[in-house]
C-alpha cells in the first residue's frame, strides 16, 4: 500500500481511506444486485414447468414423468413450495383471482371450453408471458409452451 501511495503521491492513510470506501461500495452494489435479481415465485415455477416441456399428457398425472394439466401445475407450484389441489377448478378457487391485463409469469390461466363462467373451467396451465403458457393438453399429446388461442372463457389467477 506505502508503494502505490508513494507511486500516485498520496498519503498512505488518504490511500488507506479510498481502498477502503471502494471496498464498502463494491459489497453494497453486489449486495443489492444479488437481492434485485432474486427470481419471483411465478418465475421459479414457469422454470420448473419449462424443464418438463416434452413429457407425456396423462390423465391424473401430477409428474414426474408424465402430468394432465393440473398435474403440471400442481406440480411446479409444489416444487418451488406452494401447495395446490390437483383439479383446475379448485386451483381457481384457492388462488386470487387477476384479470388478464395483469398476467405475469407464473400465474395460472384457466379455460372454460363452452366459453362461460368460472364455474365451467376445465383446464388450467402456466403463463410464461408474451402471450404463451406451459400446458397439458390432451391425451397424445406432450407438455408444450404454446400461444394462448383465445380470450372467451379465460380465467386468470395468482397462487
Amino acid at each position: 500500500m506505502r508503494t502505490l501511495a508513494r507511486r500516485f503521491g498520496l498519503p498512505v492513510k488518504l490511500a488507506l481511506t479510498g481502498l477502503i470506501a471502494l471496498l464498502t461500495l463494491t459489497t453494497v452494489s453486489f449486495t443489492s444486485t444479488a437481492t434485485a435479481a432474486t427470481p419471483t415465485l411465478g418465475q421459479r415455477a414457469v422454470a420448473v414447468a419449462r424443464a418438463q416441456v416434452g413429457k407425456p399428457y396423462r390423465y391424473g398425472a401430477a409428474g414426474p414423468n408424465a402430468f394432465d394439466c393440473s398435474g403440471l401445475t400442481e406440480y411446479a407450484y409444489a416444487r418451488v413450495g406452494r401447495r395446490l389441489p390437483h383439479n383446475a377448478l379448485a386451483q381457481y378457487l384457492v388462488t386470487r383471482h387477476v384479470s388478464l391485463s395483469q398476467l405475469r409469469p407464473g400465474d395460472l390461466v384457466f379455460m372454460n371450453f363452452s366459453g362461460g363462467s368460472p364455474r365451467g373451467i376445465s383446464h388450467v396451465g402456466i403463463y410464461a408471458g408474451r402471450g404463451n403458457w406451459y400446458v397439458a393438453r390432451t391425451p397424445g399429446t406432450r407438455i408444450t409452451l404454446q400461444h394462448i388461442w383465445t380470450h372467451r372463457g379465460v380465467y386468470a389467477s395468482r397462487p
